[in-house]
């Protein structure tokens, strides 16, 4: 079993799901890799197997509700939310979580 990935909005899950938009927006080589990363996250049997992939560079931002970021390329991140608002992110709850909320792309600082 894998983690689901649901998106706070439409906007987010059509730039997700699309190398093309994303290539356009990004550039194509930035876009493999966030595809690449996006697979690696659906790929992931729950949050915490995330974290032992250093290469994602896992950052807690807030708690509750269970909030991380994690790096997608080139300084861009994935803001992933748990779907209950009371799941902290040390919890077990978080920790095994079937499904996460993409509630943000933060683009890199071009500066």
């Amino acid at each position: 079993m894998s983690v689901q990935l649901l998106f706070e909005d439409a906007t987010l899950a059509e730039l997700c799901s699309s190398q093309g938009r994303l290539a356009s927006r990004f550039g194509l080589v930035t876009a493999r890799a966030i595809c690449a990363r996006l697979h690696e996250l659906e790929a992931a049997a729950s949050p915490s197997e995330l974290e032992l992939l250093p290469h994602l560079d896992l950052r807690e931002v807030a708690s509750p509700p269970a909030t991380v970021s994690l790096a997608l390329a080139d300084g861009h991140r994935l803001v992933l939310r748990a779907t209950s608002r009371t799941v902290e992110v040390a919890s077990t709850e978080w920790a095994n979580a079937a499904s996460v909320i993409a509630a943000q792309l933060v683009e890199a600082d071009p500066h």
